[in-house]
């Protein structure tokens, strides 16, 4: 009987799908302490953040809702103020 070694071909291809999968808490941990003090236009963080990194901007905009819902950045103009459930790119973030 022959053994079959699992994953079979690239294990790394596994490796990045879990990566891919990655919870968007990280992102939001990482907005904070890397914006902290600024205040910017969504657009600019995901700008000068994204590179490198495995999240698309719709992640982003998720994190960036998800922080102004908890109370730990104010958006311009806030979230009663925009059609339900949207972050635009033009939003202005204030993080603490």
């Amino acid at each position: 009987m022959t053994q079959t070694k699992w994953p079979p071909g690239n294990p790394g291809r596994f490796t990045l799908l879990f990566d891919l999968a990655r919870p968007l808490d990280e992102l939001e941990k990482m907005l904070l302490e890397t914006f902290s003090g600024m205040t910017l236009k969504m657009i600019d963080v995901f700008e000068r953040h994204h590179v490198g990194k495995r999240y698309l901007r719709s992640n982003y905009k998720d994190a960036l809702k998800s922080l102004e819902a908890k109370g730990s950045i104010t958006a311009s103009p806030p979230a009663q103020n925009r059609r339900r459930n949207t972050f635009a790119d033009n939003i202005l973030i204030e993080f603490p």
